[in-house]
């Protein structure tokens, strides 16, 4: 045994920096929110990496039936609309209800982005991380080019990326002996079903590790898994059906298959080789492109143009930061894979669950990187397995995350101030065409 590592600490010990940690990342998340809403990129869709801003804020705020009443995200509106109008009826002022109301939505994707750091944080130290090394792995999560991005625009991402960070907490928590109660997991499921379907599988997962960590052999382990899936997924659509109701919607074709499915992918084996270079870039992209906004065509915009890392080469030599990226997590990757005597394999859920993502999205939907936010907080994790088997180890293994981290801290901040110096000439009022 590792007498270096240290005992789970309390929870009361882990109370106050779990908070400071949460209201840090949404001061941070926040002030970018309200930045990119100052230039005009919520009045329209796709500048942002293929994100679905107007359309989203519109569900956030007023419970619009579209994007977000469908078979990928049955319950998107349903789950953060009501809390959004009880949260803008207490608020004091003159504004009006709808005014009040978009305001509190523009915090939806901050505050659930804030959170999934806070749980990543909490996961780390579950899984035996020091207290510094902790730290460090939240902070190379909440820092990374896609969490920064899609933690400050109101899409469904870090909504999708606060349920998976859920799901490793409660996964870590097995292997902590801390197993959460099954109506909890029961919950977590259902909740990631209702935002968005396909992260039940990844979820899933993480539970399978979990009831093994909790004594189960990996055929009922399995069995259970697959039958924790399914009930979420039915639970899921169940009160989707339910919950529209009240917003008078009483037909179920909008659940049916085929609506709310992003497009099939005419390269997936290529798109799958790339996988392993996406997620480096979803921490630290070697820069960006614009292009043309096909979307503007068709709907009142400020933009011409939307961002793309497509193409985008994932290692250059003026850009460290994925480089240093790519040795820190092959090597925890490694690590964590060689370690005996773990209750819950943590290594394997935690690529297995990222996995999921690189194999479903090599054939549908947009871009990988949309969809960072989903694995991010699982990939950072793996960097708290390693076990030094010295102080000095330690010491010097939390010096490597901790440089890591200063370069794509760094990286990230460049990206977005030139994204949005390069965005900044191209604003035009709102309903011109300057299409040919």
């Amino acid at each position: 045994m590792n007498t270096l590592r240290p005992p789970h600490p309390s929870r009361a010990a882990t109370r106050g920096p779990t908070w400071a940690v949460f209201l840090l990342g949404l001061l941070l998340y926040g002030t970018l929110a309200l930045e990119w809403e100052r230039r005009g990129l919520f009045d329209q869709h796709n500048v942002l990496f293929d994100t679905d801003l107007k359309s989203r804020l519109e569900c956030y705020a007023d419970g619009w039936v579209g994007h977000g009443r469908n078979l990928q995200h049955p319950n998107l509106c349903n789950l953060v609309n009501p809390p959004v109008r009880v949260i803008a009826g207490l608020l004091p002022g003159t504004a009006g209800a709808e005014e009040k109301r978009g305001a509190v939505a523009r915090f939806v994707a901050p505050t659930a982005g804030a959170a999934a750091v806070a749980l990543t944080w909490c996961s780390a130290l579950l899984l035996g991380a020091p207290g510094r090394r902790a730290a460090l792995v939240a902070g190379l999560f909440g820092l990374s080019f896609s969490q920064l991005l899609m933690a400050g625009i109101p899409d469904h991402l870090a909504l999708g990326g606060f349920t998976i960070a859920l799901a490793a907490w409660a996964c870590a928590r097995s292997a902590a002996a801390r197993p959460l109660p099954q109506a909890a997991w029961w919950g977590i499921g259902w909740f990631a079903a209702g935002i968005t379907i396909t992260n039940i599988a990844p979820v899933a997962l993480l539970y399978l590790a979990s009831r093994r960590g909790d004594g189960d052999g990996w055929l009922r382990a399995t069995v259970r898994s697959a039958g924790f899936a399914l009930l979420a997924v039915a639970l899921a659509l169940a009160t989707s059906l339910l919950l529209n109701l009240g917003y008078g919607i009483t037909d179920p074709a909008v659940l049916y298959p085929g609506t709310g499915v992003g497009p099939l992918k005419a390269e997936p084996w290529q798109e799958l080789a790339s996988f392993p270079g996406r997620v480096i870039q979803s921490f630290a992209p070697t820069g960006y492109h614009l292009i043309p906004n096909a979307l503007a065509r068709r709907e009142p915009h400020r933009y011409d143009v939307e961002a793309t890392l497509a193409e985008v080469p994932i290692f250059t030599a003026m850009a460290p930061a994925a480089l240093a990226v790519a040795l820190l997590l092959a090597a925890s990757a490694a690590s964590g894979l060689r370690r005996s005597g773990m209750r819950t394999p943590a290594a394997p859920a935690l690529l297995a669950a990222t996995a999921f993502h690189g194999v479903f999205h090599a054939r549908i939907g947009s871009d990988y990187f949309l969809y960072a936010p989903h694995w991010t907080p699982l990939v950072a994790l793996l960097t708290t397995l390693p076990q030094p088997s010295s102080a000095r180890g330690e010491r010097l293994w939390s010096a490597g995350i901790a440089v890591v981290l200063v370069l794509v801290a760094a990286n990230s901040a460049w990206l977005l101030y030139a994204l949005a110096n390069e965005l900044q000439p191209l604003y035009h009022p709102l309903g011109q065409h300057p299409w040919p």
